[in-house]
């Protein structure tokens, strides 16, 4: 998660996602959080000495600018609930978090200056079709609203402003994203250079292959610990205390009663009634005469299915249908007659709304009717499931009301008769580092991410654990903080790790002799023969540069490959495995250059792809004239400050 938010956020198009980023919740739902704690822009917010930006009329505070990063980083945090605050920053997303809250505000007076604006009823229409805020049935769920409203710390104002401000960004930046047009001519020397191939080797200097060394010393073993700390950290861990509430705590009250399992059924009588299915083919003639044509046709002994293609038209099966369901799909004249004739009889034509049908009635089934008796099994669960799960959302509420009333773990426990149970030290997965051996359990897994997702002094909290209406109480017992383990509980480990790095270190210099011998132009097969080891011979490898691009769920090209494409003609270069067990040798003997001239195919898909990009290039040029339209100033002194605080490098009352 860490690299893939610094790929993000460092790379070319990071401020164009963050400008773009303002009218994702507009478009998108929940994709956005409470940006604002300070007033409107007329008022602003009062001249501060921890101001980190001014951004037109608007001071933004460094209280201001901390809430919307702890908010961003909450938001990433359920994706990853292992995720440190100080581990996003240090990743940019403070930096990430800072460009979208002033490109919003800058956004915002720059639309004003521009006369533009947007409806309050517009803004609520957009709230209320955020697919975040609907329930199943695709209608706004207040009580989903009002939870988000919490769970982000954000004010009905703040989110209204900030869907305001993605709505004007739409208007603005959507014309601009797509107005981007490249011609033939800039986009020829991009389409041929997919068109350059590139011929070349590769040998493989595995680390196992390596001559056995001696033993290593204790001394060599510690300080082959201390300069390798890192690769022995174990991640945070959390002592869980948690209770599962199951449906079978509410057994007892979600017990159908006789006398409503008499009224379910007194209720839905006609469902226990004995009805009559049948089997009908039929066809749907627009005109009453052909259909009637067809009709004597099928009676003079022509199948319906025959006489159907003899006119161009398909015979349709309904198979199992009720008269009553019968009649909805065509009409009650049709239905009389198809239900009051004989297995293989004929009826039609019968007008409908759709034409004049003819059907032959197929297949007849009696269907027995079911005495209370009959019916009870089905009665029971069926209100069993409604009573269980009626009774498990008030208990839910009710658990949920004592928690808010500042109620402890133990004291939902004792109230609601609970069964506590404490988790070893475990990870966000579930795993206990501290045995190998075992494996995570499933059902903890829920568990331990809600509880990497708490903060110790907000007191237990609620998690959904199974697909029966489960839920778990939650409290953090303890938390161990990330460190390294002990080097006296891992002698083994370090000595088959030193081993492992004391033969990789030795590959790479033999790889780097063999790349020496392939500059002076010495064969490959001779400079790899020259080791003394038992290696596999160098593979030849000759491929173009269209290679290089990743298909749509396909997997990356491989990195020997990519660098391949980086290298001159008659280059060597030594690069690491991706499991650090070896390190493979490149040599590039020759390239030959691509010319798309007579490739219109080729040119056009690029011209499509560098279409994108300068669409994007555009939004990231408008963002910094947005910006120097309005006048943003940035405090990089309390900016740092804030950044110092946040990472850990500083306490909060440090200057």
């Amino acid at each position: 998660m860490i690299s893939l938010l610094r790929r993000l956020i460092n790379s070319k198009v990071g401020l164009t996602i963050s400008f773009l980023a303002l009218f994702g919740f507009a478009l998108l739902g929940l994709g956005g959080s409470g940006i604002f704690n300070g007033a409107g822009l007329d008022g602003g917010s009062a001249a501060s000495r921890d101001d980190v930006a001014t951004v037109g009329k608007y001071r933004v505070g460094s209280a201001e600018l901390r809430a919307k990063i702890e908010s961003d980083y909450d938001n990433y945090r359920q994706q990853q609930p292992s995720l440190t605050l100080a581990q996003y920053v240090t990743a940019g997303g403070m930096d990430q978090t800072y460009d979208q809250l002033v490109d919003g505000l800058a956004l915002e007076q720059f639309a004003a200056q521009q006369k533009m604006a947007v409806s309050d009823a517009y803004v609520q229409s957009l709230i209320k079709a955020s697919p975040g805020f609907q329930d199943a049935s695709g209608k706004f769920n207040q009580r989903t609203f009002d939870q988000y409203l919490a769970t982000t710390r954000t004010t009905l104002a703040q989110l209204t402003r900030q869907v305001t401000q993605g709505a004007l960004a739409k208007q603005l930046v959507i014309p601009t994203i797509s107005a981007s047009q490249v011609p033939g001519r800039l986009a020829l020397p991009y389409a041929s250079l997919l068109l350059e191939r590139r011929d070349g080797q590769i040998g493989l200097i595995p680390a196992s292959a390596m001559r056995a060394g001696p033993a290593p010393t204790d001394t060599e073993l510690a300080d082959f610990y201390k300069r390798n700390t890192t690769r022995y950290v174990v991640p945070e861990r959390r002592a869980v205390r948690y209770a599962i509430i199951a449906p079978e705590q509410v057994k007892a009250e979600a017990t159908p009663t006789e006398q409503e399992i008499a009224a379910t059924y007194n209720a839905d009588r006609a469902r226990y009634l004995p009805t009559e299915k049948r089997t009908l083919v039929q066809v749907v003639v627009t005109d009453q005469a052909a259909a009637s044509a067809l009709a004597a046709k099928v009676k003079s002994g022509t199948s319906l299915e025959a006489a159907a293609q003899g006119v161009g038209l398909s015979a349709a099966t309904i198979k199992d249908v009720e008269k009553a369901g019968y009649a909805a799909q065509g009409s009650a004249a049709l239905a009389d007659a198809a239900f009051g004739a004989a297995k293989g009889g004929i009826v039609g034509p019968v007008r409908t709304p759709l034409g004049y049908a003819v059907a032959r009635v197929e297949a007849i089934t009696q269907v027995a009717g079911k005495s209370l008796e009959q019916a009870r099994p089905d009665i029971v669960k069926a209100i069993a499931a409604t009573k269980t799960q009626v009774a498990m959302g008030k208990l839910h509420d009710a658990i949920d009301d004592a928690i808010s009333g500042k109620a402890s773990f133990g004291d939902v426990v004792a109230r609601y008769k609970l069964t506590p149970i404490t988790t070893a030290p475990l990870l966000a997965t579930g795993a206990n580092p501290d045995d190998a051996k075992a494996q995570p359990d499933p059902k903890l897994v829920p568990i331990t991410q809600a509880a990497f997702g708490m903060d110790p002094a907000e007191g237990p909290q609620m998690a959904p654990v199974g697909q029966d209406g489960s839920f778990a109480l939650i409290a953090i017992d303890k938390i161990v903080a990330a460190a390294p383990r002990p080097m006296a509980q891992m002698h083994d480990a370090l000595v088959k790790d030193f081993i492992a790095d004391r033969n990789l270190r030795e590959a790479r210099k033999i790889a780097d002799a063999v790349s020496a011998q392939l500059a002076k132009g010495v064969p490959f097969a001779q400079a790899l023969s020259a080791t003394g080891l038992t290696l596999k011979p160098a593979q030849t490898v000759s491929a173009a540069r269209a290679q290089l691009i990743q298909r749509p769920n396909a997997p990356p090209p491989p990195p020997p490959l990519v660098q391949m494409f980086k290298m001159n003609e008659r280059t060597a270069k030594v690069m690491e495995t991706p499991d650090h067990a070896a390190y493979i040798i490149l040599w590039v003997s020759k390239i030959t250059p691509g010319d798309a001239t007579s490739r219109p195919g080729v040119i056009n898909g690029i011209r499509s792809d560098l279409s994108s990009t300068m669409g994007r290039e555009y939004v990231e040029q408008f963002a910094k004239a947005v910006r120097a339209a309005v006048g943003v100033t940035k405090n990089d002194k309390n900016v740092a400050a804030l950044r110092a605080t946040l990472s850990g490098q500083a306490s909060p009352d440090q200057p």
